[in-house]
């Protein structure tokens, strides 16, 4: 796998297929009754339920060989306040640095303003069809 990376070749993309299975997430477990229409049902099950994809595991090694060859070009061009996707960062190291930062600023007197955002459900509510064809372009 390593070699088919190196040489640019595509990587066999049947290995990639995963099993997704709804995994129960919040809300009531009981189904809509008969008479319920299929919209209906469908939008329940789209709140109740998550989508978890159950990947072979040789997908998992394809993914682990072409990170190896792509990290070390893509770790230059990364900005250092990313912290997602890197070796040794994560959601919580960037919050440490956002409160230091913010406590650094408050300490020298300066006016510090503060934006939270909350991306929760947004890929919840992206179309998949969509999102595929936007990338294409």
């Amino acid at each position: 796998m390593n070699k088919t990376c190196k040489r640019k070749e595509l990587i066999d993309c049947n290995n990639l297929k995963a099993n997704v299975s709804p995994i129960f997430k919040k809300g009531n477990t009981n189904r809509q009754s008969r008479h319920s229409s299929r919209k209906a049902i469908q939008i329940w099950l789209k709140l109740n339920y998550r989508p978890v994809s159950l990947l072979p595991v040789i997908s998992k090694v394809q993914k682990r060989c072409v990170a190896s060859c792509l990290v070390p070009h893509v770790k230059n061009i990364l900005h250092p306040f990313q912290h997602g996707f890197q070796k040794g960062k994560s959601c919580v190291s960037q919050l440490l640095e956002v409160f230091q930062d913010i406590g650094q600023a408050l300490n020298r007197g300066v006016e510090t303003d503060i934006v939270y955002l909350d991306f929760a459900k947004a890929l919840d509510s992206v179309c998949p069809a969509k999102l595929v064809t936007k990338l294409k372009l």
